[in-house]
């Protein structure tokens, strides 16, 4: 586990390692990604601003051609003294120039619509000083409330300005002619005069100011603009970048000066058009990183989950083979396995088969009405056992696990058997199948699991276990059987009897009944037909008894004593079957005497049993009495007496009853003084013996076997057996000595003997 865990934690390791490098390639990638769209960002800045300079350069050359000819045409009408109307009146706009004026030496303005006199604004004599030029930012003659830029050309006779021509450009249509490229480049442009960066053009903002608006903005890198305003002095282009506060953006720029006047032209392209691409790809490669991430901590997640699963299934695992382990001294471990399994794979119900007959199913709060009936339980399995020979069609060492669902066809399944399944709410069964050599089938199987994972991986695991604790638990059985059962009737004997009292001791059954029987006149049978008949007797008793009471345990106690343990059964029921257990056995002439007791509180085994025992040692009486049969008690006759009184003549008898009778003893149970009658010493003591409960016991433990020492020496209970006798019970023991042979002791109680005394009459005989 801890050589796993390590591995676990180094691929986590790996994967954290990789995914950093990843993470690291990605971070340069996408550097070198906006290197190169900055660098063609100012490319792209370079090329379009050099377009429009040069556009405008040329707009503005045109202009001034256009404006010469028309200078010239002014010239001729002066010439002529002809009035300058028909230049207003002929003229339409060209090029960049909307409308002309002509500024007369008396500081006259001539307009298409009239006269002005703008002495206060201009001066003709300070304007043709300066030949033909274009102004920056000027205010409009017209309406001093416009800006506007001029083109000047001044009109030449005989070489004396006349006159100065102004062909006058809107500064809108001036920024319109560009606006459409601009906006489908992104960029942003502004046209300024080099000396008082009066702004000309600025699509930007609506009011045009002035270019040192710039000057408090923040710039990238090692751009400033100081720098730029030093390479604008020196009519240097050049590049710069700074922080936006329109576009709230990276704005790269690029300035160059212009042919014409004093202006300059700087173009602009925010961030996010400059690194629409990068961005682009850098989001792709994001997504694609972040997915790797994802799918890297999901396989860690994956991983780790597993292992934890791994981990619980192992301990799962690990309890249920220690509990199949203890399989042979613990009745439940294999529910309590099944139970785990269950709790482990959230499932309604386990089950587990063998082609033994082995069946354990477990089932959880809610399904214990599950294949309650018998016959569909046995539907159930045997449709399951069908469909595993299918899946081992050689029948050879193989484990298979498979997955039945009753709404899904399946041709090794019968659709009656899916139809079942759908009506017992079976939704899905994971099975794992197990077949020997011996062609011996094990299932286990899980109903209706709701934990998808692991479950056919943990049946694969302990499938093999289970077969194993199978077999280990029928092999104990049948030792188990073997031992308790007793060989010639096939009822339990003493030893399972032992065992089983234990259990009930520890059980304590609300309604418990003892019942104990013995067969009368055994031995008559078996020395009048011989042992054979007396054992063909005990099996008829034993299997009637058997048949009678299926559902109970029956136990053979001695030679011809018989004990059964009921449960659950009325003291009405229990008279009912032994009424028909006498019926059964009187047909054969086989007859004996029963008594039987049930617990009316707190269980208390050992009186229990023994007042069933008197019970049956009554019934026994009775039987003896409606008999009316002679027996031995014919040594109590008048001649017996004579006999002990000393005739010579009994020796031929004492040698006949020397071959049937072992030894006959008066005992007084009230002074238990005794006194041996006719016979030798049987017990090793005098004639005359004051205590012979103690010699007895010393024969019961030095001569009898030890099994029928406590059956035995209850005789010794002097006040019980005075009870009994006095009722007109004869009592009979048989048991085994230590040599092997088994010995009959009958106990009568001598006719006419008084209360007080209780004088019985001990005889032992050869079984």
């Amino acid at each position: 586990m801890h050589t796993k865990r390590q591995y676990i934690s180094k691929k986590i390791l790996h994967i954290l390692l990789v995914g950093t490098a990843i993470s690291l390639v990605l971070a340069f990638v996408m550097s070198y990604i906006y290197k190169i769209e900055e660098d063609a960002a100012y490319e792209t800045l370079h090329l379009e601003t050099r377009h429009i300079k040069e556009d405008i350069n040329l707009q503005i050359i045109s202009d001034r051609e256009n404006l010469t000819t028309i200078a010239k045409m002014i010239a001729k009408l002066y010439q002529n003294n002809e009035s300058y109307n028909l230049m207003f009146e002929a003229f339409e706009s060209i090029g960049l120039i909307q409308e002309i004026e002509i500024l007369l030496p008396d500081n006259t303005l001539l307009t298409k619509t009239g006269s002005i006199d703008v002495r206060d604004d201009i001066s003709f004599a300070d304007e043709a000083k300066k030949d033909t030029h274009v102004t920056g930012k000027v205010s409009y003659l017209q309406n001093e409330k416009e800006d506007v830029v001029r083109s000047v050309v001044p009109v030449l006779v005989d070489d004396q300005t006349i006159a100065i021509l102004y062909g006058v450009m809107d500064l809108d249509a001036l920024e319109n002619r560009y606006i459409d490229n601009i906006e489908k480049l992104g960029a942003q442009l502004f046209v300024f005069e080099q000396d008082s960066g009066e702004l000309i053009i600025d699509t930007v903002n609506d009011d045009l100011g002035n270019i040192s608006f710039l000057k408090d903005r923040e710039y990238l890198k090692n751009f400033s603009y100081e720098k730029m305003i030093t390479d604008i002095a020196a009519d240097e282009p050049g590049y710069s970048a700074f922080v936006s506060t329109v576009f709230a953006d990276d704005f790269y720029i690029h300035y160059a000066p212009m042919a014409v006047g004093e202006w300059e032209i700087i173009l602009g392209l925010p961030g996010a058009v400059v690194f629409s691409n990068a961005n682009y790809i850098t989001n792709i490669l994001l997504n694609v990183c972040a997915t790797i991430i994802l799918i890297m901590v999901a396989y860690i997640f994956l991983v780790l989950y597993d292992e934890r699963q791994m981990t619980s299934m192992n301990n799962c695992v690990a309890r249920i083979r220690k509990l199949l382990l203890e399989v042979n001294y613990r009745e439940d471990s294999i529910l309590t396995a099944l139970g785990h399994i269950a709790k482990h794979v959230r499932s309604t119900s386990v089950f587990l088969r063998d082609t033994d007959g082995e069946s354990y199913d477990y089932m959880t709060t809610g399904t214990e009405d599950f294949l309650k009936d018998k016959n569909e339980k046995n539907y159930f399995s045997s449709e399951l056992f069908d469909y595993a020979k299918k899946l081992h069609p050689n029948h050879s060492v193989t484990i298979r696990a498979t997955e039945i669902k009753s709404k899904k066809k399946n041709e090794d399944l019968s659709p009656l058997f899916c139809e079942f399944l759908v009506e017992h709410d079976i939704e899905k069964i994971t099975l794992v199948s197990i077949v020997d050599k011996y062609e011996h089938f094990t299932l286990l199987g899980v109903i209706n699991s709701k934990k998808k994972q692991l479950v056919t991986r943990l049946l694969a695991e302990l499938a093999v276990c289970f077969s194993i604790a199978l077999y280990n638990r029928s092999y104990l059985l049948k030792m188990e059987c073997a031992v308790g059962t007793d060989s010639l009737t096939g009822v339990m004997n003493r030893v399972a009897y032992n065992r089983n009292v234990k259990q009930i001791r520890k059980r304590k059954p609300e309604q418990l009944a003892c019942i104990y029987i013995d067969v009368n006149e055994l031995h008559v049978f078996n020395n009048r037909f011989g042992h054979a008949a007396g054992d063909s007797m005990l099996i008829y008793v034993a299997d009637t008894i058997k048949a009678l009471f299926e559902e109970h345990s029956v136990y053979r106690m001695g030679g011809d004593e018989f004990l059964v343990v009921v449960e659950g059964l009325t003291s009405e029921d229990i008279q009912k079957r032994l009424d028909l257990l006498d019926e059964k056995l009187n047909e054969k002439k086989y007859y004996i005497s029963v008594g039987f007791s049930i617990n009316d509180g707190p269980l208390d085994w050992e009186n229990l049993l023994k007042d069933a025992e008197k019970e049956m040692y009554k019934s026994k009486a009775l039987y003896y009495l409606n008999k009316q049969k002679a027996n031995v008690l014919e040594l109590s006759t008048d001649s017996t007496r004579h006999i002990v009184t000393g005739m010579k003549e009994l020796d031929t008898l004492l040698t006949i009853m020397g071959q049937k009778y072992l030894g006959v003893y008066s005992v007084s149970l009230r002074t238990d003084q005794s006194k041996r009658i006719l016979m030798s010493g049987y017990l090793n003591h005098e004639e005359t013996e004051e205590n012979f409960s103690q010699i007895f016991k010393e024969y019961v433990n030095e001569q009898i076997h030890a099994d029928y020492h406590r059956e035995i020496l209850n005789l010794l209970n002097y006040d019980i057996l005075a009870e009994r006798v006095l009722d007109g019970e004869i009592i009979k023991k048989v048991y085994q000595k230590n040599d092997g042979n088994m010995v009959v002791l009958n106990i009568y109680v001598v006719e006419n003997t008084s209360h007080d005394v209780v004088e019985t009459l001990w005889v032992f005989e050869n079984n």
